[in-house]
């Protein structure tokens, strides 16, 4: 009984003593320790267990020592909290579109007539140059007289439809920007056309001329035809293949 009581007392003073020479640094650490580490260190000799629980114990302090000096470092604490800012409102607002710009009724009809009327333009200029060309080489022909005096009335008579249905679209479409340079391109060389044809009729020899009295009205008569003829072809040939 007394040799009991005395074994107890012995562990009970030497697990004492143990405890009190234990730091707080170390009873933390195996506070922290995870359950499955404890049990391998209590089925590790007393040696080998020491050895564990000071060297998980040093590994602990640093990791512990390495977080406070982050928390307490103001750059680092501040890189640690700081969330990246979400883009700003006008970075994702979307890209205007343009707005849809509506014609009238009125804006397709005058176009369809334009359309359709400007077939005849290729034709109508080369028969009045060829027809206008055997007229200066027979003078005295008045079959060719003829032709070349009806043909002019047709081209008169396209090219003044042509300029009142385009401008009159040109105007209503010059507030869409779809567009407008192709269209303010086409619109000016048919006017310069109107003018040129214009300048030609001016210029057109009396009976008198053609029969050889003037030929410099001739030459200017012809020259103004031929050039009236290319910017009509020009503009012609641009609206049929840019669209």
């Amino acid at each position: 009984m007394l040799l009991a009581i005395r074994v107890s007392l012995t562990i009970l003073f030497s697990a004492f003593a143990l405890w009190s020479q234990t730091p707080d640094s170390e009873m933390f650490a195996l506070k922290a320790a995870e359950p499955e580490s404890l049990h391998s260190f209590a089925s590790l000799p007393t040696r080998q267990w020491q050895d564990s629980k000071t060297s998980d114990q040093i590994t602990f302090k640093m990791d512990l020592s390495q977080r406070l000096a982050d928390d307490e470092n103001p750059v680092l604490a501040s890189n640690a909290h700081v969330l990246p800012e979400p883009p700003s409102a006008s970075s994702q607002a979307p890209a205007s579109r343009p707005k849809a710009f509506s014609y009238s009724q009125g804006y397709a009809t005058r176009q369809k007539i334009h359309k359709y009327a400007s077939f005849a333009t290729l034709p109508l200029i080369v028969s009045e140059a060829i027809v206008g060309q055997k007229l200066i080489d027979d003078r005295n022909n008045t079959s060719l007289r003829s032709a070349h005096s009806g043909l002019t009335a047709g081209i008169a008579g396209l090219f003044g439809l042509e300029s009142v249905t385009g401008v009159w679209n040109m105007l209503e479409a010059r507030k869409n920007p779809s567009g407008h340079g192709k269209r303010m391109f086409h619109g000016i060389l048919m006017l310069a056309t109107d003018a040129g044809f214009v300048a030609t009729a001016a210029t057109a020899p009396h009976h008198n001329d053609i029969a050889g009295v003037n030929n410099g009205n001739v030459s200017t008569h012809q020259a103004l035809a031929y050039t009236s003829f290319g910017l009509a072809t020009v503009s012609y040939v641009y609206m049929l293949f840019a669209k």
